[in-house]
């Protein structure tokens, strides 16, 4: 019975830590997320003086347009970005995210209801 007790204080002190770890982690997180969300909003006013003046300047310049990547092909038009990390305990993350796209693909090139 000492055995028992003895392994199960071991594992709720292992869990302690883990817990510890993992909230820390999260700290470091939060002050980076908030670091990159205020530098994405100081660069808003050089994207609306940059979008400002790539239209003037496509207004008044005379640009052939006629690049085969311009051209309006057939399909529905639909664009899609798979953004997954690279940094971090993130695997499960990006295996999940990989797997969500490979079955909205199959669900939308096949027509096919999703098993679920």
């Amino acid at each position: 019975m000492a055995k028992g007790v003895r392994e199960l204080r071991r594992r709720i002190r292992s869990v302690g830590a883990t817990k510890q770890i993992t909230r820390a982690m999260q700290l470091v997180s939060a002050v980076k997320m908030r670091r990159a969300q205020e530098a994405a909003l100081r660069t808003r006013a050089y994207v609306a003086r940059a979008t400002q003046l790539l239209a003037t300047i496509a207004h008044h310049a005379e640009i052939d347009l006629s690049h085969p990547l311009l051209h309006k092909r057939e399909g529905d038009g639909t664009l899609l970005v798979v953004v997954t990390s690279n940094r971090g305990l993130a695997g499960g993350l990006n295996a999940n995210v990989v797997k969500q796209v490979q079955e909205l693909l199959r669900v939308q090139l096949q027509g096919a209801p999703s098993p679920s």
